[in-house]
């Protein structure tokens, strides 16, 4: 968009756009999340490049959102833009139902969780944010059931129309569906204030309309629609929540004891509340160390642990509740402690401008008499407000589907199109114009280079994992044969079996040893190698140092050490040896064995005792993991 836009202006010289007061306190917070990072600089520079990616993704982030609020010119390019998001919410929920019923992801494979609820991951991670976002398209798809269509619609046939209609209705069947087995409370939280908020805005249309036939369902598939979609609601919530059926797997949620109203039972309310509690705490008491500009953003990802383990230790009620947090929990106080008072601030007064904005826009287009129009304005707001709403519980902000759909519709509700309250013009000519320009592009190509080489860690990391998994089955399927040639033996000690079974059966395990053995060796190389090219391409990837901190003490890197320590045991006592050893922070390298190094130098002989050797490796070894955790 950027690149279109840059072209443009390189041909007319200038480029005008609109913007509001929202826009500029948005803008304003992305040049604090970039300010905060002296923080991280200054006391965690090896954080700092995640850091930085933030900042920088968060200000192109702003100009997408100056970008769509100004290119959403009409309501047939809103309708075509949150029609594809409505396939991908479709794409989501089927592959939601396929992650709870069955385990299995149509883009990951397996999908793990103890209960079925947290199976459902869909590509997005989190049975959390996979609710939210089907969430946030509820509203859309009621607007593309109850829409009237005309003209400047995103289907003009109204045939193919009318199957848009049934589409939707079937997209609005299977969101409700996932939420209902999602089972995320704070979803049904936000259906409560959606539900205050359309009761105002009933009101405000009725104060301004009294005499108006206008009706939010006129037509009969609106009201068939409608009926079906509350009886559809309330069977499928009963049979979920009240009788064994298919639907809850005849009551068996995964769990032992799991029943489908605990979540809503005051012992896992309290529970719940706790934890967040807990994390809240911490990110306040972090927040009081660096009060204006914060401690840098995303920092919490690496300061959250340990602050979160002083709150735990606090008082003993809390002691349960410790867990290795990465984020807050609550996306605004995350805010706080990242970017101080002054990028909370910032976020507040988006929220305060928002509200007004919402009522006093909404009463010009009720007078517009578009049915359309309002309908779709109420609907970005209603869809909006899910965003806001999820953002106080987990960090919803921070997830990519999401965050890109709150930015359109929130961009989109405040642009030239539905904005009726008058918006600001600025217009860029010549020198200064170009200068925003390259910065805008230095921005992109910057957070391009980041965004890449982080995703390539990502993917070299979920390589490694994969790997890890092979490499533990194979060292299982070992322990089996070695089981079965020992049971072998015994057999031909009690004449079980003939000479000639017994040569027969423990060549034909001896070749499946063998051949396991190789696939473990090629297991172990191809996670090792994964690992390193995952924290090559980004070092600030902490699970791929946790994770690879398991493969230090591998039997075959023991093998490997003991054939080259004779001639490198001062390296490797040092920890810069081996590829492993050399990615170790400097900060972290742990030498507590090189005192041996002159014990072995002048007894080289020493090396010469297996014993020795053995010992000696696997407590360097020891260290070795030890000091890639201390990393991670």
């Amino acid at each position: 968009f950027t690149i279109f836009l840059f072209a443009k202006f390189l041909k007319e010289r200038k480029i005008t756009f609109s913007f509001t007061k929202i826009h500029i306190f948005w803008l304003t917070f992305s040049f604090i999340s970039l300010v905060s990072t002296i923080n991280v600089l200054r006391y965690n520079p090896e954080f700092f490049r995640r850091s930085f990616d933030v900042a920088l993704y968060i200000f192109l982030n702003v100009v997408l959102s100056f970008y769509i609020s100004n290119f959403m010119k009409n309501r047939k390019k809103v309708e075509n833009y949150l029609f594809v998001f409505m396939l991908t919410g479709f794409i989501i929920g089927l592959n939601g139902i396929l992650n709870y019923y069955t385990s299995y992801d149509i883009f990951m494979g397996v999908v793990e969780g103890l209960l079925y609820r947290d199976r459902i991951k869909s590509t997005i991670g989190n049975v959390i944010f996979v609710a939210n976002y089907l969430n946030m398209l509820l509203p859309i798809s009621f607007y593309f059931i109850f829409k009237n269509d005309s003209t400047d619609s995103y289907l003009t046939n109204k045939k193919i129309a009318f199957l848009g209609k049934i589409f939707a209705l079937l997209n609005t069947m299977l969101y409700l569906f996932i939420l209902t087995i999602a089972q995320v409370r704070s979803e049904f939280l936000a259906w409560i204030l959606e539900g205050i908020l359309l009761v105002a805005f009933f009101i405000l249309f009725y104060l301004k309309n009294k005499q108006s036939k206008f009706a939010l369902a006129n037509s009969r598939f609106s009201i068939i629609a409608l009926i079906l979609l509350v009886v559809w609601f309330i069977v499928i919530s009963y049979l979920f929540y009240f009788v064994p059926s298919p639907i809850n797997n005849y009551g068996d949620l995964g769990g032992a004891g799991v029943t489908q109203l605990e979540r809503l039972e005051k012992g896992s309310l309290n529970r719940d509340k706790t934890i967040r509690q807990v994390a809240w705490t911490s990110a306040i008491n972090l927040w009081k160390k660096h009060k204006l500009i914060g401690n840098g953003i995303n920092s919490y990802q690496i300061l959250g642990s340990s602050a979160v383990s002083d709150v735990a230790n606090s008082r003993p009620e809390y002691n349960f509740a410790w867990q290795p947090f990465d984020t807050v929990h609550n996306d605004y106080l995350q805010v706080l402690t990242e970017t101080g008072i002054f990028g909370f601030t910032t976020i507040v007064l988006i929220l305060i401008f928002l509200v007004p904005y919402v009522f006093k826009n909404l009463e010009k287009l009720i007078a517009d008499n578009d049915k359309n129009n309002t309908i779709l304005f109420v609907s970005l707001v209603l869809s909006g407000v899910v965003f806001a709403v999820q953002a106080f519980f987990s960090p919803v902000v921070q997830i990519l589907p999401n965050a890109l759909l709150a930015n359109f519709v929130i961009s989109t509700g405040l642009g030239i199109y539905f904005n009726k309250l008058g918006m600001k013009s600025a217009k860029l000519e010549s020198k200064a114009g170009l200068v925003v320009f390259l910065i805008v592009l230095i921005a992109i190509f910057s957070s391009a280079y980041l965004r890449t080489t982080h995703y390539l860690s990502e993917f070299y990391y979920g390589r490694a994992r994969v790997a890890g998994e092979f490499l533990s089955t194979f060292e299982d399927q070992e322990k089996s044969i070695k089981e079965k040639l020992r049971n072998l033996e015994k057999a031909k000690e009690s004449s079980q079996v003939t000479q000639n079974e017994y040569e027969e059966a423990k060549k034909k395990l001896q070749d499946e040893l063998n051949n396991t053995r190789k696939e473990i060796e090629q297991a172990y190389l191809h996670g090792k190698e994964a690992y390193i090219k995952s924290i090559k391409f980004d070092r600030t990837s902490g699970m791929s140092f946790f994770y690879f901190s398991g493969f230090a003490y591998h039997p075959l890197r023991i093998q490997k050490l003991s054939q080259d320590i004779e001639k490198n045991y001062k390296e490797i006592l040092s920890q810069n040896y081996d590829d492993i050893q050399k990615i170790i922070d400097k900060k972290e390298k742990r030498t507590d064995l090189l005192f041996l190094a002159n014990y072995i130098s002048n007894n080289p002989s020493v090396l010469k005792y297996e014993k020795f050797v053995e010992n000696l490796l696997k407590a360097q070894v020891s260290l070795d993991s030890l000091a890639l955790f201390s990393t991670a």
